[in-house]
């Protein structure tokens, strides 16, 4: 296992049992997201966290996403 997977499966783990860093790597997604060209990375990373039992970090990132769309819109 690689560096990066370890790291990731350690936060996934995190995440699952109540920690924080779910809501922080939301956190550093949205605030990304303007300057990302392509969303393919956002999207693969919230289709691993739920094949690994993970669907809540999906549904507040994708509100998350939602919520930072309509206000940099004006709405």
């Amino acid at each position: 296992m690689s560096k990066g997977n370890a790291r990731n499966d350690r936060n996934d783990r995190n995440d699952r049992n109540g920690g924080n860093d779910g809501k922080d790597r939301i956190r550093k997604l949205v605030a990304q997201r303007p300057d990302l060209r392509d969303v393919s990375g956002l999207v693969e990373e919230a289709e691993r966290r739920v094949a690994k039992g993970d669907a809540v970090f999906a549904a507040d990132l994708g509100i998350a996403l939602a919520r930072a769309d309509a206000g940099a819109e004006g709405g």
